[in-house]
């Protein structure tokens, strides 16, 4: 079994000083879009809710697919909000930018992913929702058209806190 230390990256991602960078990745791991998702959000694509909580509109995901994402992250709520009063176009740098950047950090952008599919996925449990009920809407929320792609993100590396 491999395993990814969340706890880990997410320190990693908090003490990155480039803003930029660090509110690309948090948003990542909230909202589990993939890169190419991230590096195509323009202001217009993030709602920000009383409640602390954001909906993030995904245009053009993966096949061309729309859908919208719920983060429930009120210090991203808040530092994204601030960030886009003084940013015009795309938010983030490009894809393979972000991939890079990442890699400086030891942080793999797959990962980020995962983490969020695992963590949404054991919320849902929690909160009473059957297995296969659970796993649709991480499906849903991930933007998968194959539910065996969700599986593996819910098995294939293990997400452990230390």
């Amino acid at each position: 079994m491999i395993y990814i230390n969340a706890s880990t990256i997410k320190r990693k991602i908090n003490a990155i000083r480039n803003e930029k960078l660090k509110l690309a990745l948090r948003l990542q791991v909230s909202s589990g879009l993939r890169v190419f998702e991230i590096a195509a959000l323009e202001s217009r694509d993030l709602v920000f809710n009383n409640d602390g909580s954001m909906t993030v509109i995904v245009r053009k995901g993966k096949g061309g697919k729309y859908r919208e994402v719920d983060v429930k992250d009120s210090w991203l709520h808040g530092k994204l909000k601030e960030f886009i009063q003084v940013k015009e176009g795309k938010l983030f740098y490009s894809t393979e930018s972000l991939r890079l950047r990442c890699r400086e950090y030891g942080i793999e952008t797959h990962d980020l992913r995962r983490i969020n599919a695992q963590e949404r996925y054991n919320e849902l449990k929690k909160n009473g929702l059957k297995n296969r009920d659970a796993k649709n809407e991480i499906q849903k929320q991930l933007g998968h058209s194959n539910r065996k792609t969700t599986d593996l993100y819910l098995r294939k590396k293990k997400v452990i806190y230390e």
